[in-house]
């Protein structure tokens, strides 16, 4: 937590999303229906973390580039934790 403001919520954001995705896979039997998904997800998450990393000199920019893989991240926890779950909207 040391740097700037800014960085410090970054980190505190992060720390939070990693702690809410243990927390969701290790308080529920992991029911994995399309396992080439989730793998596909995965990875893409690795290879856009890994390239954006590599590429983008500003730290603001990446956090601005990191939405897409937070996105696909919760996508896929939702995907182990939801099962055949149907969700519908009640009006």
């Amino acid at each position: 937590f040391s740097g700037p403001l800014l960085q410090r919520i970054a980190s505190f954001e992060n720390l939070l999303l990693i702690f809410f995705i243990l927390y969701i896979l290790c308080s529920k039997k992991l029911k994995i229906h399309n396992l080439n998904l989730l793998l596909f997800n995965i990875f893409f998450i690795v290879g856009l973390y890994v390239m954006i990393g590599l590429t983008t000199p500003v730290v603001g920019g990446v956090f601005r580039y990191k939405i897409l893989g937070v996105c696909v991240l919760l996508i896929s926890v939702l995907m182990i934790v939801g099962g055949n779950r149907k969700f519908s909207l009640k009006v």
